[in-house]
């Protein structure tokens, strides 16, 4: 329906805008790191607690530039430094 695309507009463009507010970002979400993929945005991954990140990424997205895998939060605030335009 009508209201169900605008709710997803606005859900993409809310998304968009959040994730362009920094110069990198470190997720646990699929949609955040496809997202940032897609606009460019250097990114720190952690899975999520079912594996669905990590498959995506072991399949698909581990031979991006943008991205780093980080197997815990600790890991993650650490490399971030190393990500692209945060030399």
């Amino acid at each position: 329906t009508r209201l169900q695309e605008a709710m997803a507009r606005y859900r993409v463009r809310t998304g968009c805008r959040t994730l362009g507010q920094g110069r990198v970002v470190i997720t646990d979400r699929l949609h955040a790191h496809v997202f940032c993929l897609l606009m460019g945005i250097p990114h720190c991954l952690l899975d999520n607690s079912y594996g669905k990140v990590r498959g995506c990424w072991e399949t698909w997205t581990c031979g991006t530039d943008l991205a780093v895998w980080c197997n815990d939060e600790a890991e993650a605030f650490e490399r971030v430094r190393t990500l692209p335009g945060m030399g």
